[in-house]
């Protein structure tokens, strides 16, 4: 159980960090777009990104393909489930 727990800690950890770095980035190309060094078609961002998140297929089969992943061949999957929903929570 306590390794499951420290797996959706640190999943939840690791998602924080890629979330900040994320952002960075996002901040790095509002500055050089700003100062000219390079332009950004936002209309192709933003009809790139409807499209490819227009269906919640996409994020649903996602989501269940991960905790199939995750409790495959594993006898005891809802203690699994909970422990990792517990890390992920309190990380």
């Amino acid at each position: 159980f306590s390794a499951v727990f420290f797996s959706g800690y640190a999943l939840k950890r690791i998602g924080k960090l890629i979330a900040a770095l994320i952002g960075i980035v996002f901040i790095l190309l509002q500055i050089l777009s700003y100062y000219g060094y390079i332009t950004v078609d936002q209309d192709k961002i933003t009809n790139d990104v409807q499209n490819m998140f227009s269906s919640s297929e996409w994020l649903e089969g996602l989501q269940g393909k991960t905790m199939t992943v995750l409790t495959y061949n594993l006898p005891a999957g809802g203690g699994f489930a909970a422990g990792f929903v517990l890390g992920f929570k309190i990380g």
